[in-house]
């Protein structure tokens, strides 16, 4: 759950790119009382050892359904935007990847963007300075499946 590469001195996240979401789906205790969880870190050793944080951490009753969109981590930053924000995600293996911000009406707004990426972290960035103010959504298709978050551009 590396997010920033190895430090020698002591690292804390400054920025969102640093963070990741991850899910977990737990439909096999749905049915069970008193569900506990426990997180465990195991720092390297050396050079290698870090802290670990943290945060935001929400357990719910979704009936084993997960948004794409939390699956593969994404978020845009900042959110409401002035102009432009970044996109980030995470994939899982190599990818080809198309990105398209439409309008309250579901027309596009600005080029799509679609190229290949390797596993890992994401990041896009989106000018938005040709954008009137307003509510948009971005569309991420990877493999054929969409996920979706809004931004508001000031």
């Amino acid at each position: 759950m590396n997010t920033a590469g190895l430090f020698t001195n002591e690292f804390v996240p400054t920025t969102a790119a640093q963070w990741r979401t991850f899910a977990f789906p737990l439909t096999s205790l749905a049915t069970q009382d008193n569900v506990r969880a426990k997180f465990e870190f195991t720092a390297g050793s050396g050079d290698r050892a870090n802290h670990i944080y943290i945060d935001d951490i929400n357990v719910g009753n979704s009936l084993g359904t997960f948004e794409p969109a939390d699956l593969i981590g994404l978020s845009l930053y900042p959110n409401p935007a002035h102009n432009q924000t970044q996109i980030f995600f995470e994939t899982q293996k190599p990818e080809s990847v198309t990105i398209r911000v439409v309008n309250s009406l579901g027309a596009e707004v600005l080029s799509p963007l679609s190229t290949k990426v390797q596993a890992g972290a994401q990041q896009f960035n989106v000018d938005a300075a040709s954008l009137s103010a307003g509510l948009y959504t971005v569309i991420v298709e990877i493999d054929g499946n969409k996920a979706f978050r809004k931004f508001v551009k000031q």
